[in-house]
């Protein structure tokens, strides 16, 4: 639909697809909320290359749950009531199907990817699967480069057992700086890999 039925009482879930397209303001949503409580609304926005939302992104701060998709066939989670996740929108044999999932062989590898200079390290044994989860979030946002992302999720979805995992040199290019053990651990870093 191109715009609201005037009454959603009947419904318990409102889809708003997009909010763009819709052209609805901060105040036009904190509005509707108001008007229907106890209902459930899901803003579906558009995004800039960035990952930004297309207009104002203040409403991301009043919502409980952000879910970007990133690429297709993924999701990623993140908000204040979670630490985080990421997941297969679709199980292997359905983004098949769809055309999903398996790279096109003519589609072109970004070449300008960032890449740590040491070893992975989104699986450290001695933490869980949850935790390697927000690792490896980390890591992908800074993989493409997007350093601002990377630290948002490092700040605000991760505790510091998970953050003391990010490597010192992409630590320092996504914008943290080196408490004097981080220095120590940079240095026997650069000692062990001196060929990186």
């Amino acid at each position: 639909s191109d715009d609201l039925p005037l009454d959603l009482s009947k419904y318990k879930y409102i889809f708003l697809d997009s909010v763009n397209k819709l052209r609805l303001s901060h105040d036009d949503l904190e509005k509707l909320e108001n008007e229907n409580p106890g209902k459930s609304f899901i803003y579906i926005y558009q995004t800039t290359k960035a990952g930004n939302f297309k207009g104002a992104n203040e409403h991301q701060h009043n919502v409980d749950v952000v879910i970007e998709v990133p690429e297709r066939g993924k999701a990623v989670q993140f908000g204040r009531f979670n630490q985080g996740g990421e997941m297969e929108i679709f199980d292997e044999g359905t983004t098949e199907l769809m055309g999903v999932g398996k790279k096109d062989k003519t589609e072109k590898t970004d070449t300008k990817r960032k890449k740590s200079r040491f070893p992975d390290w989104t699986e450290p044994k001695h933490l869980d699967e949850n935790d390697w989860r927000n690792l490896k979030i980390i890591k992908k946002y800074y993989d493409e480069g997007k350093f601002k992302e990377a630290m948002y999720h490092a700040m605000y979805n991760a505790d510091t057992v998970i953050r003391e995992e990010v490597p010192p040199n992409v630590w320092l290019e996504i914008g943290g700086s080196l408490t004097a053990t981080g220095k120590e651990r940079l240095k026997a870093l650069l000692k062990k890999y001196p060929e990186k």
